[in-house]
């Protein structure tokens, strides 16, 4: 009786932490920048992609959060009534300043944990729980 008592306990609890994970790792990917209405950020050409597609800020936010390692992004101008290219991710270290500019606004990558490594850690957690479980 305690045995299950407990499987019912264990169930419950796996079941709720995996919703908190689905939450956590599906959220909008632009919650992770701070978004500082129009504004952009110069950098130099070799540190900056242009995505020629017309993509929505969430997507430009996404593309930026699973850029390579190697160049990682720390944030993008979006410019949200362009049809062709509103999309610029920049690759520069932190620190250049932002400027005006009345049809960008630019995003900035916020310290701290990104949906991967929330995404990798819960991965973690729940394979921990799954084999303590069995």
């Amino acid at each position: 009786m305690i045995i299950e008592g407990l499987d019912y306990i264990t169930g419950l609890f796996v079941r709720d932490f995996v919703d908190v994970v689905v939450m956590c790792c599906t959220a909008a990917y632009v919650r992770w920048f701070r978004r500082l209405p129009r504004h952009r950020q110069s950098v130099p050409y070799s540190a900056r992609t242009v995505l020629t597609a017309s993509v929505t800020v969430d997507e430009c936010a996404r593309r930026c959060i699973l850029s390579s390692t190697d160049r990682r992004c720390r944030g993008f101008n979006y410019k949200p009534d362009a049809q062709y290219r509103p999309c610029t991710l920049l690759h520069a270290g932190p620190g250049l300043p932002a400027v005006y500019a009345h049809d960008t606004d630019f995003y900035q990558r916020q310290p701290g944990p990104t949906p991967l490594d929330c995404l990798q850690f819960n991965t973690l957690i729940i394979m921990i729980i799954i084999i303590a479980y069995l």
